[in-house]
């Protein structure tokens, strides 16, 4: 397997779980290129650091097709990174996040929500979900990573001359921003969290760019690792669809 053509964006929080230490290991063996910098305290600048690093990358690498970002605490195996891009292509270079569980519902469901206005793909059996999902294991062809970071409002950090993109933020949302995307809560004077990740995505989604849910299984490291199965729920799935992915 030659991963040669993939960066893979991970940025330790601390000590990285063993699991996902392996995983990196064997994604190197794979010839992914690996970008591994520290984590912020800040989960925001974090990310906006990793994309400006990954232009630089890209700048200089331009063999390199693929993002790949990874969390610190995820579990996957080179086979599903792979299946990742052959997928995309397959359905004209969409943003894909594989399928991996929010370790913070009490229910055990995925960390994304289906797009209430658009229609699960069936494509060689498989489904895939339009969402607004998390970035736990998420790739993007560098067209549109690079579209996105030149859209980003650009900051200097830590000194002037020193320029970063915003590609993310985290803050409190209206109930209006999500509307059109996802079916809501009726309270329409509540507020909403939307976290750094999240707001990525909806960005992706507003710039007309595609994002799913792909069938790949990706394992999420909390007590134990978290791994999808037939008991896991995707929000916004109804009237049956939320069959196995």
């Amino acid at each position: 397997m030659n991963l040669s053509n993939i960066l893979v964006m991970c940025a330790p929080n601390g000590s990285m779980p063993n699991d996902t230490h392996q995983s990196l290991q064997k994604l190197q063996a794979a010839r992914a290129v690996i970008q591994d910098g520290g984590a912020q305290t800040d989960v925001t600048l974090t990310r906006c650091i990793q994309a400006a690093t990954a232009l630089k990358v890209l700048k200089d690498k331009p063999e390199i097709e693929w993002i790949f970002w990874l969390d610190h605490d995820m579990v996957c195996e080179p086979s599903a990174i792979e299946s990742l891009v052959e997928w995309s292509i397959l359905l004209d270079y969409p943003s894909l996040s594989g399928v991996y569980v929010n370790r913070h519902n009490r229910q055990p469901g995925v960390a994304a929500y289906k797009l209430h206005n658009q229609s699960v793909i069936n494509l060689q059996g498989r489904k895939f979900i339009p969402a607004l999902t998390g970035m736990g294991c998420f790739l993007q062809h560098r067209d549109t990573f690079i579209a996105h970071c030149n859209e980003s409002k650009q900051f200097h950090y830590p000194i002037y001359g020193n320029i970063l993109p915003a590609v993310c933020e985290s803050r409190l949302a209206t109930w209006i921003e999500y509307a059109s995307y996802l079916n809501m809560y009726e309270d329409k004077t509540a507020l909403y969290w939307i976290a750094e990740d999240f707001s990525y995505t909806l960005r992706e989604i507003k710039a007309g760019r595609k994002v799913f849910v792909a069938p790949v299984a990706f394992g999420h490291v909390a007590s134990t690792i978290l791994w999808p199965d037939k008991n896991t729920v995707f929000p916004g799935l109804v009237n049956g669809e939320n069959s196995e992915l």
